[in-house]
């Protein structure tokens, strides 16, 4: 704010209407000069208080977008989440279920330790042991020629023509055979 006690002094000593004139039209400016000053001051400082509001409302504006994506990204990571967790879920169900078709002892199916890979395994090689067992035994039997008879009905007697791996025994007039390889 201007100081204007000059002004005013000089009003009250005036004594002539041109020293009265002139010290009134000296303050009566002085005191525009301020008002206008201080309205250019106002105007400034709205203008200052405009730009800090549209700034303001800009920030706002890009605060609600960061939050709006902050909350997207929030429902897309529990939508991960949960779909982690229901994946997590199932492949926990989905190794219990392996473990027990492969070894058992889970319990959870009935019959498991008789009816899963390590069972049906020693199966298997109980089985193949059958199969080679079978299989010596074919070998043997293949090399059997069976033997070819001939009876003489002049001198009733019975004569072995041929035959490999296989002997004759009589016991009490009864011939019997058996395989020797």
């Amino acid at each position: 704010m201007a100081d204007i006690s000059k002004e005013i002094r000089d009003f009250r000593e005036a004594e002539r209407g041109e020293e009265v004139r002139g010290s009134m039209i000296s303050l009566a400016e002085k005191v525009n000069k301020d008002g206008e000053d201080a309205i250019a001051d106002v105007a400034a400082q709205v203008t200052k208080i405009n730009n800090a509001i549209t700034t303001a409302n800009k920030a706002v504006t890009d605060a609600n977008a960061a939050t709006a994506r902050a909350n997207e990204t929030l429902n897309h990571a529990d939508e991960i989440l949960d779909n982690a967790t229901v994946q997590a879920a199932n492949s926990a169900g989905s190794a219990t279920t392996a473990k027990s078709w492969a070894v058992g002892g889970t319990d959870s199916r009935a019959g498991e330790d008789t009816d899963n890979s390590e069972y049906y395994s020693r199966q298997a090689k109980t089985s193949a042991g059958s199969a080679k067992n079978e299989a010596d035994r074919a070998a043997q039997y293949s090399q059997i020629i069976a033997p070819g008879f001939y009876f003489d009905p002049a001198e009733s007697a019975l004569y072995i023509k041929a035959g490999v791996g296989v002997d004759f025994v009589v016991v009490d007039s009864v011939l019997y055979w058996k395989i020797t390889v």
